[in-house]
């Protein structure tokens, strides 16, 4: 059996070559399961499934492997269409990985042609809020839930 894989995105159109020097979380070499014609781009997933959560809810890490993911997802992006996989998406192996490439292989044909030629754009939005006027004290839960609704 191989390392619990981390997998990054499924996109289609990429060589091993072009992955050079593109590392994953914790620095891990990222690299390609292939089923056809579609691929996942994956590293070896951290070996402490326990310590990995762990390191999930601490802040400072968290921000470090989603900065890793978020730099392999978007040097994907610029070479190829892809569908990137949520933060920690993990497989148990690199067998149950092949094993749902060619389970969702026509799945993914079709989200990659829908997804060709297409640009992703992120929008954020600053909205102003006053400060709520304070109340009088409520004299019981419904009555606080009621203020907060009219407040907003």
């Amino acid at each position: 059996m191989t390392a619990a894989q981390y997998v990054y995105a499924i996109g289609r159109g990429f060589d091993q070559n072009g992955l050079a020097g593109l590392a994953g979380i914790d620095g891990a070499e990222v690299r390609l399961i292939a089923q056809r014609n579609v691929a996942a781009v994956v590293s070896v997933a951290p070996s402490d499934e326990a310590a990995l959560r762990a390191r999930l809810e601490r802040l400072d890490d968290l921000a470090a492997i989603a900065g890793a993911h978020d730099a392999v997802v978007a040097a994907l992006a610029a070479r190829s269409v892809i569908a990137p996989l949520r933060l920690a998406t993990i497989y148990q192996n690199e067998q149950r990985v092949r094993d749902m490439l060619r389970h969702r292989h026509e799945e993914f044909e079709e989200l990659l042609d829908r997804l060709a030629g297409t640009v992703e754009v992120g929008v954020k939005l600053f909205v102003e809020t006053r400060s709520p006027s304070r109340a009088a004290p409520s004299s019981s839960g419904r009555a606080y839930l009621h203020q907060l609704s009219r407040r907003h």
